[in-house]
């Protein structure tokens, strides 16, 4: 009998760890915003805008005149600054994108247990059309972002 208990012990003590894994955590009730904030969903801001940037005739004016390298840098530059300006508009347009798709319970899940919150998948499931929601919000303000930086840009050029 004692054997039989001994190997039972850490079935036990396995089972009760893989039920506390996925425990739900709550805390104090959170705007969207603060959700968009922690999950870091905003970050792709700068890789987006970089994107776009360097397919403007600007950008290939620059390169032209400084080289890829000198380009390359003068943009990052310019396209930080405009980003530090717009980052929380961009932040809060995700923030209204994801309202639009989940509840408050469900951001408050999300944010308080990331992937193992119970809406997980929904949000998995609902990214194309929040994306297809965000692009509907910024895309006035993605071009206001890349105008700036690239006029920025412009003014670092060396004179003729």
């Amino acid at each position: 009998m004692k054997l039989c208990g001994f190997l039972l012990l850490p079935l036990i003590i396995m089972l009760a760890m893989g039920c506390s894994e996925h425990e739900q955590v709550t805390g104090p009730e959170v705007q969207t915003i603060d959700y968009i904030v922690k999950a870091k969903t905003g970050s792709n801001l700068t890789k987006l805008a970089y994107k776009v940037a360097r397919t403007t005739q600007t950008y290939k004016v620059i390169d032209s005149k400084v080289g890829s390298i000198e380009a390359n840098k003068i943009l990052e530059i310019e396209l930080n600054r405009s980003i530090l300006k717009y980052q929380s508009q961009w932040n809060q347009n995700l923030a209204d994108a994801h309202s639009e798709y989940l509840s408050d319970e469900e951001i408050n899940s999300l944010y308080y247990n990331g992937k193992n919150s119970p809406y997980f998948e929904k949000l998995v499931e609902l990214q194309s059309k929040i994306g297809v929601t965000m692009q509907e919000k910024s895309k006035d303000l993605l071009t206001k972002i890349v105008s700036e930086a690239m006029q920025g840009a412009f003014k670092q050029l060396p004179p003729d």
